[in-house]
């Protein structure tokens, strides 16, 4: 029964993303990122098929070292910059301050790895 419902809950927030790909009013990441989130739920090879993998296994684990959080962080820079700069200076504004939390969340919250 979980697993029905994940299915039905992600196919839902999958149709939402596409249709926020072409409506700007509706956010796409949130959205898709949720479905892939409900998607792993429901399924467990889909779930150790993520686990699978070295980088995204340390970012669950929390345990990215000091280069891998400050590469993370300038390739984030680098689009929210484009990004902004394209949208206009509020985009700019609200892109910033969203930056500044990712720094805080993977620069605090992060076990201190070394490398």
């Amino acid at each position: 029964m979980r697993k029905l419902f994940c299915l039905v809950i992600e196919s839902v927030s999958l149709g939402l993303g596409l249709i926020g790909m072409a409506l700007p009013i509706l956010p796409t990441v949130p959205f898709v990122m949720f479905a892939m989130l409900c998607f792993a739920k429901a399924s467990n090879r889909i779930s150790e098929y993520f686990l699978s993998k070295p980088f995204i296994k340390k970012i669950v684990d929390r345990k990215l070292s000091r280069k891998e959080r400050f590469k993370v962080m300038l390739i984030l820079g680098f689009w929210f910059l484009v990004i902004g700069s394209i949208m206009g200076v509020h985009m700019m504004l609200v892109l910033g301050t969203v930056w500044v939390f990712h720094l805080v969340y993977f620069f605090i919250y992060f076990e201190k790895v070394k490398g």
